[in-house]
């Protein structure tokens, strides 16, 4: 199967953003509970994960990932899994919830997730850290299951004063 390019999947976004006021019939709305339920999923396996390889099978081989301390996207499940392992040695404790995100289904195959998210690590040394980034998920529906093809997440920096 070959992947949509990055493009292709930010177009996506872009259509899915637009159509947000239209609303999802009932096949999109089982769609988007199992993308509801495959966040909740990915919240704790990121959790209680040893390695990176725990959270493979929620990314599809060719996924693209764009963080906040990332210049450039992280292509590859090479790439991510390299990123996700080094979070799971700094961090000796992480959580993360999605929150209540807005997923929606652009086609049978094809849905995004869009929110915030509330994201807790604790680095060596005891220092706790949390932060509350926005985030996009894009899934793409392979004879796997649901498989993230796009993650995006970015810190909300504070409003400039008046």
């Amino acid at each position: 199967m070959k992947l949509m390019s990055l493009a292709t999947v930010s177009r996506g976004v872009l259509v899915a953003t637009a159509t947000l006021a239209l609303g999802q019939g009932p096949a999109q709305a089982a769609e988007a509970d199992d993308i509801r339920a495959l966040l909740d999923l990915w919240e704790t396996t990121y959790a209680t994960a040893s390695t990176a390889e725990d959270l493979r099978s929620f990314y599809h081989a060719d996924a693209v990932y764009w963080g906040t301390l990332h210049p450039d996207p992280l292509v590859g499940w090479t790439a991510i899994g390299g990123f996700l392992q080094d979070q799971l040695a700094s961090y000796s404790q992480r959580s993360v919830e999605f929150g209540h995100p807005t997923i929606v289904v652009i086609t049978p195959d094809l849905a995004v997730a869009i929110g915030t998210s509330s994201l807790s690590v604790t680095v060596a040394g005891g220092e706790r850290i949390d932060a509350e980034p926005r985030y996009t998920m894009t899934f793409l529906r392979t004879a796997k299951g649901w498989e993230i093809v796009e993650q995006h997440s970015s810190v909300i920096l504070p409003a400039a004063a008046p």
